[in-house]
């Protein structure tokens, strides 16, 4: 951990990326306050921080809660389903970053985080990247258990993969592609990476090579807030759907409980 400090405010999605910020935390001596963001969060695995459970739309309730415990970095963790701005009651800190998403051109992921950050930076918080708070997160160049691709062919398909990636990240469309035999049989929307999993395992091809998951960094994507990742789950459910592998960006990537995740990962042969 690069930053000194003795308080991080941390605001929740779904997920156990939360969870593993909030037990570095504890070993670094950091107290943790935790907005719980409702329908995403579960508020029993923050029973013992101090926390409230807000709706996307409580701006200024998250933004008074951090400033009355004198936080002054945030990270964002776990994941949060683009909502439809209908459904959206927001506060009247919430109403003014409102205003300003429904200024942009391109309602995209990218767009609204960067519009986030920038309105946080305003009211004096600094967002920080979560590779600068959870140590081991990251991961190597090459492969990262004991299991080998079987041909040099689903180098291909991941090459591809990455391509095609890179393609659609300038339009701010997904962070994951499925390549199977050479071909694109799934890209990640507004759906998120679970059920892209489930829907290609559905679709995939019965011979020839085995699905690839790669997964990457849109290229106008910032690092501080919703940097592609993986864990255990992703791992067994691309055994479910029977993938012979996952890609993921060395560089910008997240692998959470990273050696578990890697067991995982050798015994079911990913």
């Amino acid at each position: 951990m690069d930053i000194d400090f003795d308080r991080l405010g941390i605001v929740a999605g779904s997920g156990n990326l939360p969870i593993s910020i909030v037990k570095e935390c504890e070993k670094n001596n950091i107290k943790p306050f935790i907005v719980v963001l409702k329908d995403f969060a579960k508020e029993v695995d923050y029973n013992n921080f101090p926390h409230r459970i807000l709706n996307l739309g409580d701006v200024g309730k998250a933004i008074s809660f951090f400033k009355k415990n004198k936080i002054q970095y945030i990270v964002f963790a776990g994941g949060v389903k683009k909502p439809d701005l209908k459904t959206i009651w927001p506060d009247l800190k919430g109403l003014f970053l409102l205003l300003k998403l429904l200024k942009c051109k391109i309602f995209g992921d990218d767009t609204i985080l960067q519009t986030t950050i920038k309105f946080l930076e305003k009211e004096g918080f600094e967002i920080l990247p979560v590779d600068q708070i959870v140590k081991d997160i990251k991961i190597s160049y090459g492969i990262a258990g004991n299991i080998k691709l079987p041909d040099d062919d689903y180098l291909n398909d991941i090459d591809l993969g990455i391509k095609v990636l890179k393609q659609i990240g300038d339009l701010d469309i997904g962070q994951s592609v499925i390549i199977q035999n050479g071909i694109v049989i799934g890209i990640e929307c507004i759906e998120g990476t679970a059920k892209l999993i489930e829907r290609c395992g559905k679709l995939k091809y019965t011979t020839g090579r085995k699905p690839i998951l790669v997964k990457i960094k849109k290229s106008k994507q910032t690092r501080k807030i919703d940097l592609p990742a993986i864990g255990e789950d992703t791992v067994l459910q691309a055994k479910q759907a029977g993938f012979a592998g996952i890609a993921i960006d060395a560089d910008n990537g997240l692998v959470i409980n990273r050696e578990a995740t890697i067991s995982i990962a050798n015994k079911n042969k990913i």
